[in-house]
């Protein structure tokens, strides 16, 4: 499953293609293990720090990336794989600067807002796996506390 593909980034950015690259998978897959890993570490994870038997009851005991609704995270993959993998791959990285280097900046800024908007709507868990998200399925992440 995955969650972006070329013709997602192109619709984000109509004339990537045109820099001699036509095809990103590569970038859309590391993007897609990065989310997943800060999905597992920073909602999945911190489910299981009180260890209450009704939340692993909810989402059961193994973090299984598979279970998650990619089309929720097609949005922060785009950007995510824009802003570390494919425009730094493109950027001559002159002191000077170049429309690369901007780039970076404003799709990494897009990135960090749209994942915490994610997070902040509710993951999108598939608890039981029948393929289908019901409303208990879908988790908000609080964070009712600061963490240093």
């Amino acid at each position: 499953m995955a969650f972006a593909t070329t013709a997602d980034l192109v619709e984000y950015v109509p004339d990537i293609v045109e820099n001699g690259i036509e095809n990103f998978d590569d970038q859309l897959t590391k993007a897609q293990t990065d989310i997943e890993k800060m999905i597992k570490v920073r909602w999945f994870d911190q489910e299981y720090a009180s260890n209450t038997i009704y939340r692993l009851h909810r989402v059961g005991a193994e973090w299984d990336a598979t279970k998650l609704d990619e089309t929720q995270w097609t949005k922060c993959c785009v950007y995510r794989a824009l802003a570390n993998y494919i425009f730094p791959m493109l950027s001559n990285f002159r002191p000077e600067g170049d429309a690369f280097r901007e780039q970076i900046d404003f799709y990494r800024e897009k990135f960090n807002e749209e994942l915490d908007l994610e997070f902040g709507f509710g993951i999108k868990y598939d608890s039981n796996n029948d393929g289908t998200y019901a409303e208990g399925e879908t988790h908000e992440f609080v964070q009712d506390r600061l963490v240093r």
